[in-house]
């Protein structure tokens, strides 16, 4: 009764105010975490605190009941989610393989396509994404996939090309969603530099920037760069976001020259060692990062507005690529069968939009395109007199 207030008279709130400034968190309208947020969420849901289990004894504490299960026998093998958010994903395999033996281990990885599991990770395969995509893919008629990117365009009016849609929607999830998670990295990353002779007039506003556009054009879900392992195919990728935000921003050019020594881990002789590591823990933070970006861009926002062929809108797919043929899709099960025999293969999972036989009755309209170009013209036209304006828009 003393510290709950009285509605109408603000005064009687300042006790239950200083209650709330002297706890750990801050009570705060739900809006604010977007902007100003010091902790690391799953993707952008303020509820849900991230772990940090690249700290063995967090790691050791949070699986003590699975292990339990998996020594009584209880458990014969594990599928790991959202491994891309972890700080260290190989680490994380590295100590889950040792803890369960030769039990299997499966990672839900998006790849890209082209993009190839990591070599040194000790796990058994994915949870079978890429075999899916690479599945439906045969249902598709490729030779038909120019007509219907074309017919789409001109029927919706949509013109923006593929790539700049991605860019856009990521950067628009960036700024709307992801705003203080930039802001905390670019914090971080600008008390580092500025212990650098070469990074001192790297400013934070230019450094924001420069960083944003960076992760906004990695043409992959993330790297996995670390003081151990610097694949060439991290490089590659790391390499092809820069050229790509050299173009668009011109005059950072001396930012980006810094980002990518650091991105990379070719430091200059004169950086200290406890400056390699530092840099070290932002490049992993920022890799972090990448993941939830390309999730919440690509399979939350831009395949629900990209449509030239529903069925091929699926996690680990690509709106753009209609259809394979059966000659790739036998080179990738060869390559599958050489690396990762024992992988997953999955026609669908609890993260697909549609079921197989959904998707199958889309895929056939590739095969039957001018009927169906045809019929829809139809359609539109038969119910042109059921529209009305609504502000500035037509609807139903």
């Amino acid at each position: 009764d003393a510290i709950n207030g009285t509605p109408g008279d603000p005064d009687t709130f300042t006790a239950l105010n200083e209650l709330h400034w002297k706890q750990v968190y801050r009570l705060s309208y739900w809006k604010v975490a977007s902007e100003e947020i010091n902790y690391r969420r799953f993707f952008s849901i303020n509820d849900l605190i991230c772990l940090r289990i690249e700290r063995r004894e967090v790691f050791d504490h949070t699986h003590g009941l699975l292990f339990e299960l998996v020594d009584q026998g209880f458990i014969d093998g594990l599928r790991i989610d959202h491994i891309d958010g972890l700080y260290e994903p190989g680490q994380y395999l590295s100590w889950l393989r040792e803890r369960i033996g030769e039990r299997p281990i499966y990672v839900e990885k998006i790849l890209h396509p082209g993009e190839t599991l990591p070599e040194h990770w000790p796990v058994d395969g994915t949870t079978g994404y890429d075999t899916l995509n690479a599945v439906n893919g045969l249902f598709i008629d490729r030779s038909a996939s120019r007509r219907i990117r074309s017919f789409y365009r001109s029927f919706t009016g949509i013109r923006e090309e593929y790539e700049v849609a991605l860019q856009s929607r990521k950067r628009q999830i960036l700024e709307a969603q992801m705003h203080g998670d930039l802001d905390n990295l670019t914090r971080y990353m600008r008390r580092v530099v500025s212990d650098d002779r070469y990074g001192i007039d790297i400013t934070a506003p230019s450094l924001r920037r420069a960083l944003g556009e960076v992760m906004v054009n990695m043409p992959v879900y993330r790297t996995y760069v670390t003081d151990r392992m610097n694949r060439p195919a991290d490089q590659e990728y790391i390499r092809l976001a820069l050229s790509a935000t050299r173009k668009r921003l011109p005059d950072h050019s001396y930012e980006l020259d810094y980002i990518e020594s650091f991105l990379l881990l070719t430091y200059a002789h004169h950086v200290s060692e406890e400056s390699k590591q530092r840099l070290g823990d932002v490049v992993l933070r920022f890799q972090q990062f990448t993941g939830p970006l390309m999730a919440k861009g690509l399979e939350d926002t831009l395949m629900y507005g990209y449509l030239p062929l529903l069925s091929a809108n699926e996690v680990g797919g690509s709106p753009e690529i209609l259809g394979g043929t059966s000659r790739d899709f036998h080179a990738g099960m060869r390559r599958l069968a050489g690396h990762h025999p024992h992988s997953m293969t999955a026609s669908s999972t609890h993260d697909t939009k549609r079921g197989e036989d959904t998707r199958l009755r889309i895929d056939a309209i590739s095969r039957h395109f001018e009927a169906w170009s045809k019929a829809a013209r139809e359609w539109r036209s038969a119910n042109k007199a059921l529209r009305r304006r609504v502000g500035r828009a037509a609807a139903p």
